[in-house]
């Protein structure tokens, strides 16, 4: 997918991608180039998603190794229509392993809506689906198991806009999400106690 920001001042103008060139080891079964459909550039009010208030926050966080750990949180402020939100992709950029967090759930409004088990190779968990913000806040939220990872911190970030899809639901046109990146406080988790007791 190819997406860009288009300016306000570019109505009645068009735009289109073409792919003209490719280098790769493998061989090429398409001939080249190919275009993409050219786009007329409408103005349009559209909806508005500013993304607020990212938890958790402050300095000195920690966590024991326990299940439904909230690793990221935000209000999303929808404002002028509703929108249809379908992909948010976070990463994990502090230190703990990828083996010691899983089983990430997506919570919108209380309510799961997706889930993903592990990260992936470069450190991001990526949910897909299709829900419907309404406008107003919208409180969106990721929990994680958290199994290991003694004194290992944990840190989820959105890191750029085209992590997440939010269309305006009435024009079926991506909007531009605000407030990103959108970065959570670093979580350290403890360090275990190990104990012997003999009798």
């Amino acid at each position: 997918a190819v997406k860009s920001d288009i300016a306000g001042s570019t109505s009645g103008q068009t735009v289109g991608v073409s792919l003209t060139s490719i280098v790769s080891d493998g061989t090429l079964s398409s001939s080249l180039p190919i275009a993409g459909n050219i786009h007329t550039i409408a103005y349009a009010d559209l909806a508005s998603v500013a993304i607020s208030n990212v938890l958790p926050t402050g300095a000195d966080l920690k966590t024991d190794p326990i299940d439904g750990v909230r690793v990221w949180e935000a209000t999303f402020t929808v404002s002028q229509r509703n929108v249809d939100f379908t992909k948010l992709s976070l990463r994990q950029i502090n230190s703990i392993d990828k083996a010691d967090i899983s089983n990430f759930k997506l919570l919108i409004d209380g309510v799961e809506v997706a889930s993903v088990p592990y990260l992936d190779a470069n450190g991001y968990v990526t949910f897909s689906f299709n829900k419907t913000l309404v406008t107003g806040s919208r409180n969106v939220k990721v929990l994680a198991d958290v199994t290991g990872g003694s004194s290992r911190y944990i840190q989820m970030s959105l890191r750029n806009k085209a992590d997440i899809d939010v269309k305006d639901a009435d024009y079926g046109v991506n909007v531009s999400a605000t407030g990103v990146p959108a970065t959570a406080a670093a979580m350290q988790v403890n360090v275990g106690v190990f104990s012997i007791t003999t009798n």
